[in-house]
């Protein structure tokens, strides 16, 4: 028994599909593949490039922080402060006017002796808003040692709002139904 159709019209049919329906069928296969794997490609060179920007401008952006927060840190009346130094007025105008002059970009600064007590402190959100609890899950926790020659004398602890490091544009998803989000070893800080 062959398994070759005996009619005419069969025959036709069967060479018409394995001479141009499968290759066809097998071309269509290999370029839906290709599109496939090229279209992945895109999606993966997009998100790295956006990626690698995003990370630019972030850096950039926490350099400037980094300044401010060096200012805050390393400045003789602080270390006067912490050292049990009365604080003189000059020297209060001072560190409020600093701290004033920074609240587009950290919202609250408190400086903490080794005892654990608090030598000094501004909210810039206290001060706006009275009586309301500010929403430090925008912001980033900042606690740095002050040292000098070696030796601690406290610490300053800040918090640096999320929008003075983030670009304007974070959010914009850089792929459709992409999802950004900013986290920190106690969760979610901004998504």
């Amino acid at each position: 028994m062959s398994i070759l159709p005996r009619t005419l019209a069969a025959r036709f049919l069967l060479i018409v599909f394995m001479g141009a329906l499968l290759p066809l069928a097998l071309v269509g296969l290999w370029l839906t593949r290709s599109a496939e794997r090229a279209g992945s490609s895109l999606l993966r060179t997009q998100l790295e490039t956006e990626a690698d920007g995003l990370v630019l401008q972030v850096e950039r952006r926490w350099a400037l922080r980094e300044g401010e927060l060096h200012l805050l840190a390393n400045n003789s009346v602080v270390r006067d402060v912490l050292r049990g130094a009365p604080l003189s007025t000059a020297d209060s105008v001072y560190l409020a006017q600093l701290a004033q002059g920074l609240t587009g970009t950290i919202s609250s600064i408190r400086y903490v002796d080794n005892v654990g007590r608090t030598a000094w402190s501004f909210d810039a959100d206290a001060k706006v808003r009275p009586g309301l609890v500010s929403s430090s899950r925008r912001d980033l926790a900042v606690d740095r040692p002050i040292t000098v020659d070696g030796s601690q004398f406290g610490r300053m602890r800040a918090q640096v709002r999320l929008t003075s490091v983030l670009p304007a544009d974070f959010g914009r998803p850089a792929a459709p139904g992409g999802v950004a989000m900013v986290t920190d070893p106690s969760g979610v800080l901004w998504s």
